[in-house]
């Protein structure tokens, strides 16, 4: 009886379609029949005709073809380069999971996402923002990175690179660092492709701390490179401490992040009060237990007075713990 008062309910028009109509679907039912499939074409992309574009786009914008006046790039296309990076990344988005260039369309986008990255620090384009001209976020960008590279299996030939990408890269007004790990954190889920990615950033830590002491053998003061290769090794140590707490090893990972820190002098030109609320901070975002970051908070206190409104915190999530 109600089935029969609900089919009376429905539009005599949705229920005689030619196509859709419910009359259709459950005579199909009823004789069994399977319903008539639509298939959505896939767009015959011309992933060598694009993936040439793109390499000579990005070769014209290193050699700052986008920002002076040349005979390579004329002064009236110099202003489109916005619209051809948004159709670059829309075409190689729709190479789909299976084809035969899908791997490849993934490094073009990595590309795109390192150049848009390197202008966010330095003029290649007219513009310092140079993500907000292609109406996305950085983040947002390294999102669909890690999403088509890890989402249908680890690629760990992509770990190294998409490493690179969230520890050593300028950043948009918009985004921190933190914000790229943690994204990256969320694709990394099996303790064997925990441990790897661990091995693989410190590797790169270790190569970029060589490189930080040889230039502070030439040089008596702070100067880019190791204010650039500290901000490296604090964002790889970062990206190792959440991986340890993925693998629920609070303490190995607060104690590597604290160890690199202050062997490197990162956080640490007046003593270590800096470096301990960074240090609560990191764990506030890699876990919600309250108990963990009580715990670090009573070891790495010592010999710091924390201000009043972190004594407070602390004192208010003690008490939720007891």
């Amino acid at each position: 009886k109600v089935a029969a008062e609900l089919y009376k309910s429905i539009p005599k028009s949705a229920k005689e379609d030619s196509d859709n109509g419910i009359d259709l679907k459950i005579k199909s039912i009823l004789e069994h029949k399977e319903l008539k499939k639509i298939t959505i074409k896939t767009p015959n992309i011309d992933y060598d005709s694009l993936h040439n574009e793109i390499v000579n786009f990005i070769e014209n914008i290193d050699a700052g073809y986008y920002l002076k006046p040349n005979r390579i790039v004329s002064k009236s296309e110099r202003s489109k380069w916005r619209f051809l990076v948004m159709r670059f990344i829309k075409d190689l988005q729709q190479i789909p999971y299976g084809n035969p260039d899908y791997n490849n369309s993934n490094l073009d986008l990595l590309a795109i996402y390192n150049t848009l990255s390197y202008g966010c620090g330095y003029y290649i384009v007219n513009t310092d923002n140079p993500f907000a001209s292609i109406s996305k976020e950085q983040s947002d960008f390294y999102k669909l990175l890690c999403f088509r590279f890890l989402s249908n299996g680890i690629d760990r030939e992509a770990i190294p690179e998409l490493i690179d990408a969230c520890c050593d890269v300028e950043l948009d007004p918009f985004t921190l660092y933190i914000y790229l790990i943690n994204i990256l954190l969320e694709y990394i889920d099996e303790e064997d492709d925990i441990l790897y990615t661990i091995e693989t950033a410190n590797k790169k830590k270790e190569c970029v701390e060589k490189k930080y002491i040889d230039n502070n053998k030439e040089s008596s003061y702070h100067n880019d490179l190791s204010y650039h290769s500290q901000r490296v090794i604090e964002n790889l140590a970062a990206l190792i401490m959440g991986l340890h707490f993925k693998l629920s090893d609070f303490e190995s990972g607060c104690k590597y992040f604290w160890d690199t820190c202050v062997k490197n002098q990162i956080k640490t030109s007046h003593g270590n009060e800096v470096l301990f609320y960074c240090l609560l901070n990191f764990i506030s975002y890699f876990t919600d237990s309250n108990e963990i970051w009580v715990k670090a908070y009573e070891k790495y206190q010592i010999g710091i007075q924390p201000r009043a409104e972190l004594v407070e915190k602390y004192n208010t999530l003690k008490k939720s713990i007891s």
